[in-house]
């Protein structure tokens, strides 16, 4: 995606940091009626929830009043610096540094996920948190011409290397599937 698709916002949507961070509200099976619990009770609660669907995410995102952001939001939120007038490589700059993100590297000091407030000198332009690497993120949008695959963005904690954390890289995984390394992050849109 380059810049001329990027969307222009008045105020950005995107939560700073995870909305996950609330995700002990699912436990009691909130918002869809789901028992999420199993899957939840061995995360710390600072955490940022994981083994998630796309289902179990737009549901929790509605009941919360928001959404999941768009990739174009998304990337925004991750890249573009209003200082600079232009994208950056990495939330941070333009250089990966390993200690400004959980990448998997035992440099990062995180065996999995870290808390959604870590790494704060790797926050983006907008002060969001965990854009690149700890929990790869989901976005409402579709994967190319696939009805059904979603648009991942920001990498992930496992082993995802240096090049998986560039704020353009793309990934996508059917609505279905929830792994271990796989999250979300609440998007709202603005009052005009």
């Amino acid at each position: 995606m380059g810049e001329k698709q990027l969307v222009e916002l008045q105020k950005l949507p995107v939560e700073k940091r995870l909305s996950a961070v609330q995700k002990m509200e699912l436990l009691g099976g909130e918002p869809d009626g789901q028992d999420h619990g199993k899957r939840f009770k061995g995360d710390p609660p600072n955490h940022p929830a994981v083994q998630v669907d796309w289902y179990d995410a737009w549901s929790y995102c509605r009941w919360r009043g928001g959404r999941l952001p768009t990739e174009q939001e998304w990337e925004k939120a991750a890249s573009w610096s209003p200082k600079l007038k232009r994208k950056r490589v990495y939330p941070w700059g333009d250089a990966f540094a390993v200690k400004l993100c959980n990448s998997g590297s035992l440099e990062d000091g995180f065996e999995k996920t870290c808390p959604v407030d870590e790494f704060s000198g790797g926050v983006s332009a907008y002060g969001c948190y965990n854009m690149a690497a700890n929990v790869w993120e989901i976005c409402a949008s579709r994967l190319g011409q696939d009805a059904s695959t979603r648009v991942l963005r920001g990498g992930g904690w496992f082993g995802d290397t240096e090049k998986q954390c560039v704020t353009s890289y793309r990934w996508g995984m059917g609505p279905a599937a929830a792994i271990g390394n796989v999250g979300f992050r609440l998007a709202r849109d603005s009052n005009p």
